[in-house]
């Protein structure tokens, strides 16, 4: 095929929802709307090779989005009905689905980029590769309550998750065994759960679930409150912090590991000293709505949060003020907010089903990444800021995210808007 010729792939009868080149560019994976099945064909011909890639269960649903293995041997393909189907050397499947989601899934990516941990409503969580996506070794079996959060410590060695069952487990990541007496809430629910950076502890955020639905509430504390727990023996580092008035939905520590960051309902961000378990000035104010996540910079000196009043807000850390204009651009409300290793660029995930890179200097949107069906409810640079991962779980779409990055660069020196490609997704699984 001469540079710059046309081939064409005649064979789908309806559009076409993914296209993937093998590695070795000689081959391309096709599929299409409302169709049940994979093509391949010659990249220099246009002709198909071998029969159509049919999916291992007469009930799978239209084929989405497709991609060949590293190797070029085998292709991953998946399916609106949220399963994942794997060939062979293209024209063997294999034996089972891959893959199936149960609705209710959450994950986490470990640090290193290497593992996933997702859990769901069976109460297991399960460990996967993230190169491959494949499951390893057995369920982790502890909660006896569905799991709603799943956190990784900063070396990739230990996992924290937070259950419906008013309890959180730590977990060595590598065999999947408890390493730290179970965590109870007792009468009250965790609504946030993250390691410090060392590992050594964990903050959890705590809503009593007698909490009052109407009419003022005359003592918060008795309702909401964060706990700092030592992640071997599972002991209070300190007394309980109090201060919210209303649900604290995230609390995270700042890199030092000496304060902790928390978003609430009352709109507000507050800062806190771990080791008095007091308030560090005044509440970062300006949301006009619930505070869904609030995160630290690398370097400890800003704040991200994200709202259901659909903006991204960056802060100073040490003044409590408002870091330059808000970052406008969701459709919906902003679930979660995250700064790149190097502190330059903000990914958020939001309600209406995409993810957005921000310039965390400027405030201005670099790049827009749509596929999800569903919210998007986790988003996180890789630790090279090479990739973005990003998970949505909902009735429509229950799947992980794989998103590579190339920046272009124009000529005066600012960056302009980024190319960002999907390079793999997997469906989180727990069968």
């Amino acid at each position: 095929m001469q540079t710059g010729s046309q081939v064409w792939l005649a064979g789908h009868d309806m559009m076409a929802t993914s296209v993937a080149f093998s590695p070795d560019g000689t081959q391309v994976a096709s599929s299409f709307i409302a169709g049940k099945h994979v093509r391949v064909w010659d990249a220099r011909t246009g002709a198909q090779i071998g029969q159509s890639l049919q999916p291992l269960t007469m009930y799978s649903n239209s084929v989405e989005s497709v991609a060949f293995s590293p190797d070029g041997l085998s292709i991953v393909a998946g399916s609106f009905d949220n399963a994942v189907h794997v060939w062979e050397h293209v024209t063997e499947p294999l034996p089972t689905t891959r893959r199936q989601l149960l609705l209710g899934s959450v994950a986490s990516f470990s640090p290193d980029g290497a593992f996933i941990v997702s859990a769901s409503a069976d109460n297991g969580l399960r460990k996967w590769s993230a190169q491959f996506g494949e499951q390893i070794g057995d369920p982790w079996v502890g909660h006896s309550g569905q799991v709603n959060y799943v956190v990784f410590s900063n070396d990739s060695t230990r996992v924290v998750s937070a259950s419906r069952d008013k309890t959180a487990m730590i977990w060595d990541a590598s065999s999947g065994v408890p390493v730290c007496p179970t965590i109870s809430g007792v009468e009250w629910d965790i609504t946030s759960v993250a390691f410090s950076p060392d590992g050594r502890r964990v903050v959890i955020a705590l809503q009593n679930n007698s909490f009052p639905q109407r009419g003022p509430v005359k003592r918060p504390e008795l309702y909401h409150k964060i706990c700092v727990r030592d992640a071997e023996s599972g002991a209070y580092i300190c007394e309980p912090i109090t201060g919210h008035d209303s649900n604290i939905t995230a609390a995270t520590f700042s890199p030092d590991g000496k304060q902790i960051v928390s978003a609430a309902c009352d709109k507000t961000v507050r800062v806190w000293d771990i080791e008095s378990g007091t308030q560090i000035g005044e509440p970062f104010r300006g949301h006009t709505d619930f505070v869904l996540s609030a995160v630290y910079s690398p370097d400890g000196l800003r704040v991200v949060s994200a709202s259901v009043d659909r903006t991204v807000r960056i802060w100073d850390a040490q003044l409590h003020v408002q870091s330059g204009i808000p970052l406008i651009g969701h459709d919906g409300r902003v679930n979660t907010a995250a700064f790149s290793s190097d502190g330059m660029r903000i990914v958020s995930g939001s309600d209406d089903r995409t993810v957005r890179i921000w310039d965390a200097n400027l405030g201005v949107q670099l790049g827009l990444l749509t596929g999800h069906f569903g919210s998007v409810v986790t988003v996180a640079f890789s630790l090279n800021d090479c990739n973005i991962y990003s998970s949505s779980h909902d009735n429509f779409d229950n799947s992980l995210r794989l998103w590579g990055t190339q920046s272009v660069w124009a000529g005066s020196g600012h960056p302009s808007e980024p190319e960002y490609n999907v390079r793999a997704f997997y469906f989180v699984c727990t069968v």
